[in-house]
């Protein structure tokens, strides 16, 4: 009777585990109800933009304020007021991105998007992104080797210094035995 009870709770653990670990459904076969409706942000992904480029315009707008804050408290509202204004588009802008991106994270326009650079990350091909790599990482080896070699002569060329000053010093101390120079002998030549 144990193992019964046992070999059905294992049938009932191995049974959830399947479900547990399956592949998440496509985005097609989720029903609507379940999906974010980012319309009420954005009618489309061309919306999005246009509203990004319009926001990139309006930025330099906060610059006007600097210096004029102190001017009066009607000046300090309005600047409040279009940094505020500016923040809610911004933060617009990105949760639109986010959460597109967030749909699916395989689709690198939406990553792209969240990122802030659209049309240039979307146009990178993977393989090529994947070949740079291989070569960064290629000429970090060579670099890293490069180094090595540097460090390598460096340290024998500071041992032969030491050496050569070892030698010098050596040379160059006063001896401490005392010459003893002989007479001269004869008498002294004249040309």
């Amino acid at each position: 009777m144990r193992m019964l009870k046992r070999i059905v709770l294992l049938t009932a653990v191995l049974a959830t585990s399947q479900s547990i670990f399956a592949a998440p459904p496509e985005r097609e076969q989720v029903p609507d109800q379940y999906k974010w409706d980012l319309t009420q942000l954005y009618a489309n992904d061309d919306a999005w933009r246009a509203a990004k480029e319009a926001f990139a315009k309006k930025i330099p707008s906060a610059s006007q304020f600097k210096g004029t804050l102190a001017q009066s408290p009607a000046q300090l509202l309005k600047a409040l007021d279009t940094l505020s204004d500016l923040n809610k588009e911004l933060s617009r802008l990105y949760v639109y991105a986010a959460l597109l991106s967030d749909q699916d994270t395989r689709v690198a326009k939406y990553q792209a998007m969240k990122a802030g650079n659209a049309p240039e990350a979307a146009s990178i091909n993977p393989g090529e992104v994947e070949k740079r790599l291989a070569e960064a990482q290629g000429q970090e080896a060579e670099i890293r080797k490069e180094v090595a070699q540097r460090q390598s002569n460096a340290s024998d060329l500071y041992n032969r210094w030491q050496q050569a000053d070892a030698k010098a010093r050596t040379v160059a101390r006063p001896s401490t035995t005392t010459l003893t120079v002989p007479p001269p002998t004869g008498e002294p030549t004249t040309h």
